[in-house]
């Protein structure tokens, strides 16, 4: 997948043996470097956001490409792809979804980051707090017009009560 590198991407980790090493420019990834692209987050001012980020510009990249191909070539890479891959979704569901992707350009895909906000833990570790009212209107508008708040998280998973900062994030109003 070509996708362009925008920072120097430099990162060590001995005991993953995981060496991250892109410069910037546009690059051609092939699966060990598209891996250290989609990893990498030590460099971005704001970790796991950038990262995120980069995961969707790399995304419409790999999208973009698919919608060049013909359905033979769709299809093998797909049953390439499926075995490395964690899902109910069966394959012949998923090869239907690719078909009806190549219709769509990228950018008429829409890609953002859930409603939320980024909270440190007593640990120090950084935990990205989703807003439940901000959940609901994009769920409505991309998902399921008639979804309510009862609908969705409807046991509390993504709340921590018990940490007020996770708490009021979740239970703000939509800022959308």
């Amino acid at each position: 997948v070509e996708v362009e590198v925008t920072q120097t991407m430099q990162y060590r980790d001995p005991y993953q043996n995981l060496v991250i090493d892109l410069q910037p420019g546009v690059h051609r990834l092939n699966g060990e470097s598209a891996e250290h692209f989609l990893r990498f987050r030590s460099g971005y001012a704001n970790a796991d956001l950038g990262r995120m980020d980069a995961q969707k510009r790399f995304i419409s990249a790999f999208v973009k490409q698919c919608a060049q191909m013909n359905a033979t070539s769709l299809t093998r890479l797909i049953w390439t792809l499926f075995p490395h891959v964690e899902t109910d979704l069966p394959i012949h569901r998923a090869v239907g979804l690719a078909r009806l992707l190549s219709d769509y350009k990228v950018d008429q895909i829409p890609m953002l980051t859930a409603p939320g906000a980024a909270v440190q833990g007593v640990s120090g570790a950084w935990y990205y707090s989703l807003n439940k009212a901000g959940m609901v209107r994009v769920m409505r508008e991309y998902l399921l017009s008639d979804v309510t708040e009862a609908d969705f998280d409807p046991k509390g998973l993504f709340d921590r009560s018990e940490n007020s900062d996770f708490h009021h994030i979740y239970i703000a109003p939509d800022v959308g």
